[in-house]
């Protein structure tokens, strides 16, 4: 049985108001650890990225994390890979070098890992940009201390 809230889902809405529904439902997966709104989400964000007449911003990295969250590492290295494309290098936001930094240290299941994007950095260096971009965030400051070894009362 579809969960209470799949009237968040309607074919018809515009991409963006897809969009919100599908970040509601990856919020409401990890309040109420429910796989059945991370599968909503999924549906949401592809419906949106598919009606989409210009790429709205994120929509590839929320949609690979809730495919990730399903088991789909391929699915979340592809879609990370088709957001960082997908913005301009001087606007790419510090979340989006904080998952390359993921993708980078996770290894790459593709089978042509070599030549991708966050194989050109290293992960210290992905984490840095991310804290450059947004040093405020003290969950990049938390991963750089355990990229580097270091523990502190942060």
């Amino acid at each position: 049985m579809p969960p209470p809230y799949s009237v968040l889902y309607n074919v018809m809405t515009p991409p963006s108001s897809v969009f919100t529904n599908g970040v509601i439902c990856m919020e409401l997966a990890r309040q109420l650890c429910d796989s059945q709104f991370v599968s909503l989400a999924i549906r949401c964000l592809k419906k949106a990225k598919e009606t989409s007449v210009v790429a709205l911003p994120i929509v590839s990295v929320l949609l690979g994390q809730a495919e990730a969250s399903l088991g789909s590492k391929v699915k979340w290295e592809k879609n990370l890979r088709l957001e960082w494309f997908s913005w301009p290098p001087e606007m790419r936001p510090a979340e989006l070098f904080m998952q390359m930094h993921l993708l980078s240290i996770q290894g790459s299941v593709s089978s042509d890992s070599s030549s991708s994007v966050e194989f050109c950095q290293s992960p210290q260096s992905w984490i840095l940009r991310a804290i450059h971009l947004n040093p405020s965030c003290l969950r990049y400051w938390k991963v750089l201390q355990k990229f580097m070894g270091v523990t502190s009362g942060m």
